[in-house]
């Protein structure tokens, strides 16, 4: 393909040709008006190219003997619309020597060479260039005889060749063709005689013969296709070989939602969209469709099976039943159709029930309830019903907020607001503060809005911010949350307070019990220390010295330190270690 344009006058004609080797020169006329562009498309068609070759056997003399016997033709490959060409010999002196030449279109052709009285064949692969042209030398050798009789058996069980083309009640769709297939692209259409026998000599290997064609019959059109692998021996007649055409089995249904019941009745939805209303149980009430089944296939009889599966992350909880008419519900149900029973069955009856309440999905799309129907060895295209779970709204806690959060003077603290949308679809909270207990110089900052998927837990984040110089203080933010329906809930409550770290030692014991220490001995403490206050105490230091009296005032030079973090109302357990290993035996203090 190549595109191109040029610019040329309004009102003006011209004269577009073409000309490259190969192809015919093309030559239009185009007048070009000022209203809009005009466009010229050109077809490029390529010419006849010149072929040729020789065929030999064995020796000029034996060649001579039966030159003038010899068929020779061009066979185009099967896909090419073309004619079967025969070559012309190339004479010397009026003898023929085995050269051959003809003109074709370009493209692959099958040079085939007999003399069928010795049984001697050659068949080769010509493939003719665009202005090139090919050459192709072949030898003549021993082949074998392919006998193939077609047949094929119409919907009334007459039996037929590919060469019957006049019946009643049925019509070929165009024609039947034969397909011969040797290998190395050597693929063509082989005509049949008139009883439907194919007999035809070819060199020695597999063969495969295939045929499809359409049949209308009960103005349906139906498919037959055969297919038949057969080895040519050399010197051999085969022996007759049935290409027996299948008609293709059809078992296509289409599949309509007639009505249904037990859906809102206020949900404007087609036949096969419906919305399931809540029970009082904490689940949905069933839905039940009605189903009407359009036979399209080619059977006599067939027996369907029907099952069905829901999509979505809850599907294993939603329950989907059948019958056929019977009344009694089950996961699948059977029924039978066909050309020679019925082509409308309208009692297919589907019920489908939710998952709870607690676990079904509202999603915006509904549930797609997908209907498989099936032959033990054909699934159709499967059909599918919309229910729609209605959208529960509900926010909650996932834990409840601290009783109070401590903050220091300078300091910033993110509070998390530890959230479940325990409602069954998406949903976006929105969040309003009241910010009139707000110190002055004091900042909260946080997301106005949390959009969440069903079922979830997330945390929304509040930051606050106290002044360099805040004093004491104890103030309440209150959050208002409401969802995308305006649906309110309980307002959630951040009390805050200033506080410090207030740190006690509540107890302590030497490792492995008791409280004396043993001189020329480590002595390993534990030393619980509380934080009473609001705010964590970040690099605990905790000194451990050895004195000589009470007050500390004669320290020793024994001395331990254990540094650590102790968050707001917790404990934690430091530990020091002494080394007295220098210390006479005597009374000393800690």
């Amino acid at each position: 393909r190549g595109d191109w344009a040029v610019y040329v006058p309004a009102g003006s004609n011209w004269s577009v040709q073409t000309e490259i080797e190969g192809f015919t020169a093309e030559n239009l006329s185009v007048s070009v008006t000022s209203e809009s562009p005009d466009s010229v498309d050109i077809e490029l068609t390529a010419g006849a190219v010149d072929v040729g070759g020789s065929i030999s056997y064995i020796d000029d003399q034996q060649f001579a003997a039966i030159a003038d016997n010899i068929i020779l033709e061009l066979i185009p490959v099967e896909g090419l619309v073309r004619d079967l060409v025969t070559p012309d010999r190339i004479l010397v002196d009026g003898e023929w020597l085995g050269n051959w030449s003809a003109q074709v279109e370009p493209g692959d052709w099958i040079l085939r060479a007999t003399y069928e009285d010795e049984n001697l064949v050659a068949m080769g692969l010509l493939e003719a260039d665009v202005a090139i042209g090919a050459s192709l030398d072949l030898e003549l050798t021993i082949g074998g005889w392919l006998v193939l009789v077609t047949e094929w058996v119409d919907y009334e069980g007459i039996v037929h060749t590919l060469a019957d083309t006049d019946f009643e009640d049925a019509d070929i769709v165009n024609e039947t063709k034969l397909v011969l297939n040797i290998g190395a692209g050597m693929k063509w259409i082989a005509p049949v005689n008139e009883e439907g026998v194919l007999e035809i000599l070819l060199i020695e290997g597999r063969i495969d013969a295939s045929s499809e064609f359409e049949v209308v019959q009960r103005n349906l059109t139906m498919e037959y296709s055969a297919g038949q692998g057969v080895t040519i021996r050399s010197g051999q007649e085969s022996p007759p070989t049935v290409l027996m055409h299948v008609r293709l089995a059809n078992h296509e249904v289409t599949v309509t939602v007639l009505n249904s019941s037990g859906g809102d009745p206020s949900y404007e939805g087609d036949a096969g969209d419906a919305l399931a209303m809540l029970d009082s149980e904490g689940g949905f009430v069933p839905i039940e469709f009605l189903i009407g089944v359009n036979y399209l296939g080619h059977e006599r009889f067939d027996s369907f099976s029907v099952s069905g599966s829901v999509s979505g992350t809850d599907s294993n909880d939603w329950i989907v039943e059948f019958h056929n008419g019977s009344g009694e519900w089950n996961v699948t149900t059977t029924f039978d159709m066909g050309l020679e029973n019925t082509l409308n069955f309208s009692n297919l009856n589907v019920r489908i029930t939710p998952a709870n309440q607690s676990i079904a999905h509202s999603l915006e799309e509904g549930h797609d309830v997908t209907l498989i129907v099936s032959t033990d060895a054909y699934t159709n295209p499967s059909h599918a019903i919309t229910v729609r779970v209605p959208q529960i709204h509900d926010f909650e806690l996932t834990e409840p907020l601290d009783e109070v959060y401590g903050i220091q003077s300078g300091q910033t603290i993110s509070i998390g607001i530890k959230l479940t949308n325990a409602g069954n679809g998406d949903e976006r909270f929105e969040f309003e503060f009241d910010d009139s207990e707000l110190p002055e110089g004091w900042i909260r900052t946080g997301a106005n809005s949390h959009t969440i998927g069903a079922f979830v837990k997330a945390t929304h984040s509040v930051t606050i911010l106290a002044p360099a110089n805040a004093s004491d203080e104890d103030f309440t933010i209150y959050v208002s949350v409401r969802d995308k329906t305006n649906g309110t809930y309980p307002d959630v409550e951040i009390h805050v307070q200033t506080s410090q770290p207030a740190l006690r030692i509540d107890s302590h014991q030497l490792y492995g019990g008791g409280t004396d220490l043993v001189s020329g001995q480590s002595a390993l403490y534990y030393v619980s220390v509380s934080n009473s206050g609001l705010i964590d105490a970040s690099l605990v230091q905790l000194n451990g010295t050895l004195c000589s009296d009470i007050n500390c005032n004669s320290a020793l030079p024994v001395n331990g330190t254990d540094i650590g973090d102790i968050a707001a109302s917790s404990t934690v357990t430091f530990e020091i270690l002494l080394d007295l290993s220098d210390i006479d035996p005597a009374t000393y203090y800690v």
